[in-house]
């Protein structure tokens, strides 16, 4: 967890190193260092960006073990200063002419944790238009049964969007069953994903797909 004392010293937000010892020359013209160099050595950047069905989809980190421990700490641990880590990934493409929306969480989860993860991370002008039915976690299901989670999303009866080109925000896109239902229901422009399952991105090598 980040912290400071009145030297202003600066720790990992992942393994609560200090910073300032290992600062190099080109740190120092970094505003805000967040995170240690072994740290960052764990994180797969990927960056890419894949046309899916004539859509972009926005694809930065390669989803892994370390990664999956973060999120996990994040969002059930509610370690939120974590969210630094993500809120500025996509700020240069998240212009303030779209609507911003967010994949559904379940009552129950939104129960458990008490905030949004995603909303914590992007900010007040983010969109949740679409409810769960029910609880389920698509990394514990068949293919099959993912498939049929679709279903399980529908959008909010009374909930108006503002009047600007929807872009869809994802935390992780493990088959993409939940990416789709969203799409059908939202119609976005663009879809951008904080991490993708490495067999996603080893299904998708054939698509169209630049850096970004």
């Amino acid at each position: 967890m980040y912290q400071a004392n009145q030297d202003d010293e600066r720790f990992c937000l992942i393994c609560n190193k200090k910073l300032n010892e290992q600062n190099t020359l080109e740190s120092l013209f970094i505003q805000e260092e967040l995170i240690c160099e072994e740290c960052k050595a764990q994180l797969i950047v990927h960056r890419k960006i894949y046309e899916i069905d004539g859509i972009d989809f926005y694809v930065y980190y390669e989803y892994n073990e370390f990664l999956e421990r973060i999120w996990f700490r994040y969002k059930e641990q509610k370690d939120i200063v974590l969210k630094n880590l993500f809120s500025k990934l996509f700020e240069p493409y998240l212009k303030n002419t779209y609507c911003i929306c967010i994949p559904p969480s379940s009552d129950e989860k939104r129960r458990e944790r008490a905030f949004e993860p995603l909303i914590a991370i992007l900010g007040n002008r983010t969109y949740s238009p679409l409810y769960k039915m029910k609880s389920i976690k698509q990394s514990k299901q068949s293919f099959l049964k993912r498939k049929a989670i679709q279903e399980v999303i529908q959008r909010k009866a009374c909930y108006p969007l503002p009047d600007k080109p929807v872009v869809l925000v994802d935390d992780v896109c493990t088959s993409q069953s939940t990416i789709n239902r969203c799409i059908e229901l939202l119609h976005p422009e663009k879809v951008f994903i904080f991490a993708a399952h490495p067999l996603w991105i080893e299904s998708k090598n054939l698509e169209k797909h630049r850096p970004f």
